[in-house]
């Protein structure tokens, strides 16, 4: 089965050249060099928790966190799928999974 997650895709603030991805809905971030290779880690690293929580026995789809910081990345996510916005781009990532 495969799983969509949405990812946003924004600057790092203090690193020039570099692009923060988060997954809210799975409390996932990785960075790339690139929009392109921040999707691609993005994809790598929910794979890597989805594969984790696994075989750890947990439900991948019980990951969503509830935090302030958290919060905080899902209202800019709901606010750049607009994409009006070049510095905030948003992603779906579908990864493949047998789970329910």
């Amino acid at each position: 089965m495969g799983l969509s997650f949405e990812v946003l895709i924004v600057p790092a603030e203090d690193l020039p050249g570099i692009w923060v991805a988060l997954c809210p809905q799975l409390g996932v971030c990785t960075q790339g060099t690139s929009v392109p290779n921040a999707v691609e880690m993005a994809q790598e690293a929910i794979e890597l928790s989805i594969e984790d929580d696994l075989a750890e026995g947990r439900d991948p789809l019980d990951r969503e966190r509830h935090d302030q910081w958290w919060d905080e990345r899902r209202r800019e996510l709901e606010e750049a799928r607009g994409g009006q916005d070049p510095d905030r781009v948003v992603e779906r990532v579908t990864v493949e999974w047998g789970g329910a």
